[in-house]
């Protein structure tokens, strides 16, 4: 006899959530806008870093406080 297991969805993002959080913890540095340049020039635009590192891979770094690309970047815990 077969089962089929089937995994639930994931519950769908809040926008809102996600940008308070960049403008708590990110656009001290990183532009958080679809347009304009960072604050700190060192820092790429979210949409930049977006484009090259994939959303989940990158929550799941900064969730495990992995270094991310240069020494200025903070851990988060």
């Amino acid at each position: 006899l077969l089962t089929a297991v089937c995994a639930s969805a994931p519950a769908p993002a809040d926008p809102a959530k996600g940008r308070q959080v960049a403008e708590n913890l990110c656009a001290s540095c990183h532009s958080i806008d679809a347009t304009g340049a960072s604050p700190n020039p060192a820092a790429p635009p979210l949409r930049q870093v977006l484009a090259s590192y994939r959303a989940d891979q990158l929550a799941a770094d900064l969730k495990a406080s992995v270094a991310i690309a240069h020494p200025e970047m903070p851990t988060f815990h």
